[in-house]
């Protein structure tokens, strides 16, 4: 049985390695590793969701691999964010199927949790490699684990992901052998994985948070097969007009349809843009940028490489929620430029501002307000204290993971904390993965 870790250090990106090469990386990382990215050579088709936890079970050409990614450590990277490690076992022994259904059982009956040890948490002293822990690894397949190989039930079968249906899952990897099928046999994701994704690739079993998935398994063959809806290359020369508002809000919400299967991956890339500070308004604020005031307590400074949020210390944390409106408004522009979107009319930068504003606020609106029209966020250019606070309470008696984005990003991105939070980054995007599939 082969072994492979995926990690990175503070400086060098991620890598793979196995026991005979660590610490240098695979030159040539195993096709059947590469196949739970791009399953049956189609990008389109990504097994399992690259920043949450997951686990893929695949067969091709007589291997047998077993795939746990997106494990989150307490290491970081250069940029603060939160590295992941991912391990991949592989096989051609018929008789060491066995134990890679059990490590895959216990990983399910632990809520896709292993040892955060796998990876040294100490860097080595050069930092231009990380330490693996073989020992810790081969502990997993020594575990007490009581199995059979009783003949499995061949039809496929999805579900929403839940601790329930994780428990099920394990249990019947203990008790049942796998398919002797080539292709993907499991896929489970704590992440958005579209049900298209599932039936195409026609996995045995899949979990992922899709809402349009059963609570309870249902057979892909009862399934109509839906299309996965192929997203355009970015065209990172075409530069967004912003019309008048009725022009502008009627071609984002055509966007946000086609986008309501699979959450565009533009998302996260307009999120690095972004830059949180505390304090009162800087002494020499940026020239090329826009200075806008939202309410009393924050300020703006946007220009197209970067966007700045200042918050005074007297209301920081109340008007958080700013920020993440703001976010919003980056996300859709970026998203329509990725869908070749365009307008013809001038822009300017206190314009695309205000307008991009109010359409971050409709549209979260149009996601959480149910349609009720006492509901109505109202917005001008300069957006009130008051509105944020409705903003804020309207989502926090509703919707606790919008209190949970904010807590968590709070401490984790503002305040630098260095606990064991999940990361700002990978917040966002479990939110944007909600938005579009809401909206």
């Amino acid at each position: 049985m082969d072994i492979y870790v995926e990690s990175r250090t503070n400086h060098v990106d991620y890598y793979w390695v196995s026991r005979s090469t660590a610490p240098e990386k695979v030159n040539n990382v195993p096709r059947i590793i590469q196949s739970a990215t791009k399953f049956n050579e189609d990008k389109d088709l990504k097994l399992i969701h690259e920043s949450e936890p997951s686990i893929v079970l695949l067969r091709s050409q007589g291997e047998l691999l077993l795939l746990v990614s997106g494990l989150r450590t307490k290491r970081q990277d250069k940029d603060r964010r939160y590295i992941r490690n991912s391990i991949a076992w592989i096989t051609q022994d018929p008789e060491e199927e066995l134990k890679l259904r059990k490590i895959a059982a216990s990983v399910l009956n632990k809520n896709l949790l292993l040892p955060e040890n796998v990876v040294s948490e100490s860097p080595n002293s050069s930092g231009e490699y990380f330490e693996v822990n073989w020992q810790n690894i081969d502990e997993l397949s020594r575990e007490n684990i009581e199995a059979t190989s009783d003949p499995p039930e061949q039809k496929g079968k999805i579900a929403r992901f839940s601790e329930q249906r994780l428990q099920d899952l394990g249990d019947e990897l203990k008790k049942y052998s796998l398919p002797a099928r080539n292709g993907a046999l499991v896929a489970v994701t704590t992440g958005f994985k579209p049900k298209a994704i599932f039936v195409k690739a026609d996995v045995w079993r899949g979990l992922s948070n899709d809402t349009s998935l059963s609570d309870e398994w249902e057979h892909i063959s009862q399934i109509p097969t839906p299309i996965i809806p192929q997203k355009p290359k970015l065209n990172r020369n075409l530069l967004i007009g912003l019309t008048g508002g009725a022009a502008v809000v009627v071609i984002i919400f055509i966007l946000l349809i086609r986008l309501g299967s699979e959450p565009p991956s533009v998302c996260l890339e307009a999120f690095p843009k972004f830059t949180f500070k505390q304090g009162a308004q800087p002494q020499n604020p940026p020239t090329e940028g826009t200075d806008v005031k939202l309410g009393r307590e924050i300020f703006i400074f946007h220009n197209k490489d970067k966007t700045e949020f200042w918050f005074n210390n007297s209301d920081s944390k109340n008007n958080y929620i700013t920020s993440i409106v703001n976010n919003l408004q980056e996300i859709l522009i970026a998203a329509s430029n990725e869908l070749k979107f365009q307008s013809n009319i001038k822009d300017t930068s206190k314009g695309k501002i205000d307008l991009d504003t109010k359409l971050a606020i409709y549209h979260f609106q149009k996601a959480y307000s149910e349609g009720n029209p006492q509901n109505k966020i109202n917005t001008s250019s300069n957006v009130d204290t008051a509105t944020w606070n409705a903003l804020k309470e309207k989502t926090s008696k509703q919707h606790d993971s919008w209190n949970n984005l904010e807590n968590t990003i709070w401490e984790d991105w503002i305040q630098q904390n260095k606990g064991n939070k999940a990361s700002a980054k990978d917040e966002l995007e479990k939110f944007c993965s909600k938005r579009t599939n809401q909206i």
